[in-house]
């Protein structure tokens, strides 16, 4: 039987907030500023080069998250 009290469990709720968090708090603002400055400057633009790379490294940090928890779930420890 599985609980909450299960270390992989946690660790399963906890990124899946932090990446709800993220989607809200960072993602979504972060793509709408893109959008404006887009449709402002054009893509060429150095600050949507500069807020694409931001996105991609909190991007990747979600993906590093994600596989600890991928781990943890297998794993069961």
């Amino acid at each position: 039987a599985f609980e909450f009290s299960d270390l992989y469990i946690s660790v399963g709720f906890l990124v899946a907030i932090i990446g709800i968090a993220a989607g809200l708090f960072f993602f979504a603002p972060q793509m709408k500023k893109i959008e404006s400055l887009v449709t402002e400057r054009g893509p060429a633009d150095p600050e949507v080069a500069e807020r694409g790379k931001r996105i991609s490294m909190v991007a990747h940090m979600m993906t590093l998250l994600l596989t600890i928890a991928m781990v943890f779930m297998v794993i069961q420890p």
